[in-house]
């Protein structure tokens, strides 16, 4: 079953996406950043694979970014991620196939509460930038 084949305008009100626990494959259409009120993205335990679409990061209201569980591969912390720094306060990306590292750019996401990236790809050194994260309450 493909994730999405197109987004309708009828649902350009859609606070949230909420598609946890279905076995959906495809990928994440670039569409969803046209949705002006869109808050959350939860993807949790899908077979979703591809990149995160570059169009997350101006999604201007995203406070939840949930992709647990899924293939996704590519960067996690993508440039454009950090555009939303002043909003996005759950960002998790565990159990798939990313690759990078942490940037210091981290330090720019002031209102991160959570922050998941376990059982991946990633590699280096966690920045000391994470320290100003003071909003951080669980991160694995």
């Amino acid at each position: 079953m493909q994730l999405f084949s197109f987004i309708n305008q009828t649902i350009l009100s859609c606070i949230h996406a909420l598609i946890d626990a279905n076995n959906l494959s495809g990928t994440l259409p670039s569409e969803l950043a046209k949705l002006p009120s869109l808050k959350e993205i939860r993807t949790y335990q899908n077979q979703i694979g591809g990149t995160i679409p570059t169009e997350f990061g101006s999604i201007s209201n995203l406070t939840v970014l949930d992709l647990e569980t899924n293939n996704f591969t590519g960067l996690f912390f993508f440039p454009e991620l950090f555009q939303l720094g002043s909003t996005l306060t759950t960002l998790r990306g565990s159990g798939n196939l990313f690759s990078g590292s942490i940037p210091t750019s981290i330090g720019l996401m002031s209102q991160l509460q959570q922050l998941w990236i376990l059982n991946n790809g990633i590699t280096g050194t966690i920045p000391t930038e994470i320290t100003s994260l003071t909003n951080l309450r669980t991160s694995s």
